[in-house]
């Protein structure tokens, strides 16, 4: 069990920032193999250790952002990040142990009935309560060399199942079943090279846009300070003033420290700045509405409209508990408050005639949502603050995941954060130029709306979901066939 948790915490270092991917592959086929002749019991519980280990240190970062800007005690703190590993380690125990309950023969278990398991226990940590889906074992290849193309074709999980088939055809390969091995080799090559780097699945869009991208470097602890608002304030309206040839300024998420109705005025003076320059400004604030909090993006200029927040972070801005237990966080004194989604929402802000899907923060995780939003519109924008995240992982996974899905649509998407790491993120997913985490500045580019779909964008998952729940629908019926028969088919007539 502790070999299986050590596992799953080396895999954290195939990911960014690290990003040393070249490990994946044998780690899990070591696993794998030490693992193959085990019980479906006892392979859900390494499975569920595996997974224990990856997100315990993959999501730490979710202890700085409850403890030292949250004002959550240490052990509170502590005990929220050990039951989140814990819960997400569920979902991939759940995976291995049907996988081993579904057949006995190696070939079977490895190739068709983990990678379908995997995958169907990913949709569902992708949905229930509200979903936590980082970490997909997918981003892992995001990296190499071509996989812009399969993740416009069937997004980050085919990239998953591909990872557990080459794993699992090392196993096989170790084994000495050479001739199953060589297939899955030769069929996953021939998949890559299906959508070589020549294929291009959207065509340019009107002219390009000229964009800055104001990263104002605020600390979190400092940006909420009373005296802080003024300088605040004023330095991203200095920053933005200074490049007045962008058709397109982007702030951070929540980038003013206050709620709208408290700077109206300020807004009114950004609103005829930007239509004065004939530019669009997003400018991320809260925005309060009968009392409730909401977390809102503004495009300031002649265009107008705002987006609201619809995936939130959880433990970060809401907690995932039901009623009965908030009397207990009012007894402990913790300093919370839920961000709400039900305010109305534009579904594309717009900048000089062409349409911006926005995400914000945690909402670029959910790779089918945001594809679909993304359709119609020429360029995506993603605004962050991961300045709760300081000194962990988070904001480079969150990079990685960002360019996951500017290579999903084929299509640019800038990335604004409050301390970094701001990004333009070219159609295939390659940074074409950042800033670093705790610059101070203003990122200017020029990026080519695109339009057209992919086939991630046209399908969704549909075609990989088809084609693993048919392999899981025949093992399924196959091993339920197998009970019945042992149970019911030898007994007496009489």
């Amino acid at each position: 069990m502790f070999a299986s948790l050590l596992a799953g915490a080396v895999l954290v270092l195939g990911f960014a920032p690290v990003g040393w991917s070249g490990l994946l592959v044998p780690v899990l086929a070591f696993w794998l193999r030490s693992l193959l002749d085990q019980s479906p019991r006892t392979a859900a519980r390494h499975g569920w250790a595996l997974g224990f280990g990856l997100y315990l240190a993959g999501v730490s970062w979710v202890f700085v952002s409850v403890h030292h800007f949250g004002g959550a005690p240490l052990w509170l703190a502590v005990l929220l990040v050990l039951f989140l590993a814990a819960y997400l380690a569920l979902y991939l125990g759940a995976a291995v142990g049907l996988a081993w309950w579904l057949s006995s023969r190696a070939a079977v278990r490895l190739l068709i009935a983990l990678p379908g398991c995997w995958w169907l226990l990913e949709q569902a940590r992708s949905w229930v309560i509200g979903g936590f889906p980082w970490l997909n074992l997918g981003y892992g290849l995001s990296h190499w060399t071509g996989a812009d193309g399969l993740l416009a074709l069937a997004g980050v999980d085919l990239l998953g199942v591909v990872l557990w088939l080459l794993a699992g055809a090392a196993v096989l390969l170790m084994r000495g079943q050479l001739t199953v091995a060589a297939g899955v080799f030769v069929g996953i090559a021939s998949l890559w090279a299906l959508c070589p780097p020549s294929v291009s699945w959207t065509q340019p869009q009107g002219v390009p846009l000229r964009v800055a991208l104001v990263q104002g470097n605020m600390p979190q602890d400092q940006k909420w300070r009373p005296d802080n608002l003024l300088p605040t304030l004023k330095l991203y309206t200095d920053l933005s003033l200074a490049h007045p040839e962008a058709d397109l300024i982007i702030w951070p998420e929540v980038a003013v420290p206050a709620s709208r109705y408290r700077v109206e005025r300020w807004f009114a003076d950004w609103q005829e700045q930007a239509a004065h320059r004939d530019q669009v400004w997003l400018v991320g604030v809260i925005t309060r509405r009968n009392g409730h909090p909401y977390n809102t993006v503004y495009a300031l200029g002649e265009e107008g409209g705002h987006y609201v927040k619809q995936k939130l972070v959880p433990f970060g801005e809401y907690f995932p508990v039901p009623g009965w237990v908030r009397p207990v966080f009012d007894w402990l004194n913790l300093p919370f408050t839920d961000i709400r989604t039900d305010m109305e929402s534009d579904r594309f802000l717009y900048a000089h005639g062409i349409a911006m899907a926005v995400s914000i923060c945690f909402e670029s995780v959910f790779a089918e949502s945001l594809v679909r939003r993304s359709d119609g519109a020429g360029v995506q924008v993603t605004v962050t603050n991961d300045a709760w995240f300081d000194g962990t992982l988070a904001p480079w996974q969150h990079l990685q995941i960002a360019q996951a899905r500017a290579a999903e649509t084929a299509r640019p998407l800038l990335r604004v954060a409050n301390t970094g790491i701001s990004a333009v993120i070219g159609p295939r997913g390659e940074v074409i130029d950042q800033l670093g985490w705790g610059e101070r500045g203003v990122l200017p580019a020029e990026v080519q709306p695109r339009q057209g779909l992919t086939p991630y964008m046209r399908w969704g998952s549909r075609p990989l979901a088809w084609i693993l729940s048919l392999g899981l629908g025949t093992l399924i019926l196959r091993r339920i066939l197998s009970v019945f028969r042992r149970r019911f088919w030898a007994l007496p007539l009489n």
